[in-house]
């Protein structure tokens, strides 16, 4: 988060069951999030968390490792959520979508990595075409 108080941790129970969850300095949980991704495909702005999620993640795959060793790409979906007390209260779970390749009928699917929110403006690395990409928030 931009105080720095807050982050997101990323958790594989081993059968493939992945969870993110909003966690304080202390690694104590916030809160845990309803929409399952990894922290890189997220970014913290003062008052939302936008998160890139996968229309699906293959049941073979495992994360993180299998994203970060370029095994498996995703078609993502990019999500806002509230911030409650400007994170120290966690996250709103109630996700809006902001972005939709499908609907945007992008021709290049878009695996949004290293988010990060700046002046208005969210920024990602799409990892099917290594191009850098920024929307207006």
């Amino acid at each position: 988060s931009p105080s720095g108080t807050e982050g997101l941790k990323f958790t594989n129970s081993g059968t493939k069951e992945n969870a993110l969850a909003m966690i304080d300095a202390r690694n104590q949980l916030l809160t845990p999030i309803i929409t399952t991704t990894l922290p890189s495909k997220c970014a913290f702005t003062s008052s939302d968390l936008y998160c890139a999620v996968p229309e699906e993640i293959p049941a073979a795959a495992l994360l993180p490792d299998d994203y970060l060793k370029h095994q498996v790409y995703f078609r993502d979906i990019i999500y806002v959520l509230p911030l409650i007390d400007g994170g120290r209260g966690g996250v709103l779970n109630l996700p809006v979508t902001i972005f939709d390749a499908r609907a945007a009928e992008f021709e290049t699917p878009i695996d949004a990595d290293q988010l990060q929110a700046h002046d208005g403006k969210l920024y990602f690395m799409n990892r099917y075409d290594r191009k850098l990409y920024s929307l207006a928030l």
